[in-house]
């Protein structure tokens, strides 16, 4: 009897140490997940941003889509240019851009471009700050 009391106290103890932890840890775990999330898009960008220059040096110019954009499937899907998998980046005359739900994250790998902004540029229309970015992200 004497040892079950101590037992049910320390388990109580730790439940409330633990509940705390997750309640106010929180933010910390989040707040990693979205720095993470942030620099695998940095890490993509600068592998497409190498496979367009590597094709560029290859080829003398780079593909058109038709519609005087830069194709960015026709390097993506030639494997001695990008070995990557990520299908979340497009091209348009603003340059080379990735969609992404988190907001935050986006704000964070247009940062490291550069550009500082409140607010997630729309796809539809990139500042011209953004023009002179590897890449960058927006919504859609």
């Amino acid at each position: 009897m004497f040892g079950l009391i101590p037992l049910v106290a320390t388990i109580i103890l730790a439940t409330i140490v633990g509940g705390g932890i997750a309640y106010y840890g929180g933010e910390i775990f989040s707040g990693s997940s979205i720095q993470a999330e942030s620099q695998q898009v940095v890490n993509e960008g600068d592998q497409i941003y190498t496979a367009i220059k590597m094709y560029r040096l290859d080829n003398g110019e780079l593909p058109d889509d038709g519609s005087g954009n830069l194709d960015l499937a026709l390097i993506l899907g030639d494997t001695r240019y990008y070995n990557g998998t990520s299908t979340d980046w497009s091209a348009n005359s603003g340059g080379v851009g990735r969609t992404m739900a988190n907001e935050q994250a986006c704000l964070l790998v247009n940062e490291r471009q550069g550009y500082s902004s409140a607010t997630v540029p729309s796809c539809a229309s990139i500042p011209a700050a953004l023009n002179d970015a590897k890449y960058y992200c927006c919504t859609p």
